[in-house]
């Protein structure tokens, strides 16, 4: 299954889409997907890798991102990386919030929350907070989004 992300990856980025990226920033894409397709990397890289590489797809073509946060959750849940998994849900989280599915949003930023939670992540719980509080004040609750900003805000 890996091989066939690397794989839909590398077509991806030869496709007309590729020119949304500058030249410096398709090297880089490319140097990741090369990181992934070595066999002798350890695991929890290659989750960090496929989540840098999801900071690249983000903004231009987000749905690709989701799928890449979504095999980077994968292998977090098959070897027991939390970090890597609860980092997955945090961009799920900002992912989806982007398209419009609020309460899909906050399952994983709760998810990511209750994680950063069991090992101990300050800046992950303070993220959370943050991350809520903007989503209360998208949808116009000011009292609960500044309630969630000062909690993390404490926390920072």
């Amino acid at each position: 299954m890996k091989h066939i992300l690397n794989i839909f990856l590398l077509l991806f980025s030869f496709s007309g889409i590729s020119q949304i990226f500058s030249e410096e920033q398709q090297y880089q894409i490319d140097s990741l997907n090369s990181v992934i397709s070595n066999p002798r990397i350890h695991n929890t890289i290659i989750v960090m890798t496929y989540l840098e590489i999801a900071n690249y797809y983000y903004l231009q073509v987000p749905d690709t991102a989701i799928v890449i946060c979504e095999k980077a959750k994968g292998i977090s849940e098959k070897f027991g990386f939390k970090r890597g998994k609860a980092e997955s849900y945090e961009w799920l989280g900002y992912l989806v919030k982007e398209k419009g599915n609020v309460p899909l949003a906050l399952d994983y930023y709760s998810k990511s929350l209750k994680i950063r939670e069991e090992i101990g992540g300050k800046r992950g719980i303070a993220n959370y907070l943050n991350n809520v509080g903007i989503i209360y004040k998208n949808q116009g609750d000011i009292p609960k989004a500044i309630d969630y900003y000062h909690r993390s805000l404490k926390i920072r």
